[in-house]
């Protein structure tokens, strides 16, 4: 998936997002999924270090292929 970080400006940075189709609708993180962001971070530069790694979150996409499938709005 397309990955991103965001500063903040309360010196926080954000780093995302992950995309796990096998993952299904569980609203958790995975440890493949944190592992692979945290490559990424420190990849762009040292200071996104593992170590810093504050917390992690999941959620799930509105347009996921479930909710797409079983809608019945007009």
């Amino acid at each position: 998936g397309k990955r991103y970080v965001v500063p903040r400006d309360d010196g926080r940075v954000l780093c995302g997002s992950t995309e796990e189709p096998d993952a299904g609708f569980r609203k958790e993180t995975t440890p493949d999924g944190v592992a692979g962001l945290v490559r990424f971070a420190a990849g762009l530069s040292p200071e996104l270090s593992p170590d810093r790694l504050e917390t992690s979150w999941a959620g799930l996409r509105p347009g996921s292929h479930f909710a797409s499938s079983t809608n019945t709005s007009p």
